[in-house]
């Protein structure tokens, strides 16, 4: 499972399930969330999205929205790995 943690007031929605090519998207968008990336070339680019577009296809992808205090998007979290909050609509 990868979950992706974002922090946005204005959206209402605290987890949902992500299809790989719109968390694959999110990634490409924010720089793969990494500021300390060396090289940023196209080939570069083209590894690490295959890499993300590989582990996509092979494992739920959650996005959480972590404006609540830490213990409740912490409980999420761990709703979200025992399975009591379900798979979400991506399948």
């Amino acid at each position: 499972m990868v979950i992706i943690l974002k922090q946005d007031p204005e959206d209402e929605e605290i987890q949902r399930r992500l299809e790989p090519k719109e968390a694959l998207k999110i990634l490409e968008e924010n720089g793969y969330y990494n500021p300390h990336l060396m090289v940023k070339s196209e080939f570069k680019q083209s590894l690490r999205s295959g890499f993300f577009d590989a582990l996509f296809s092979r494992v739920p992808v959650f996005m959480v929205n972590t404006v609540k205090t830490p213990e409740e998007s912490q409980r999420t979290i761990g709703k979200l790995i025992s399975g009591s909050l379900g798979p979400g609509p991506a399948q």
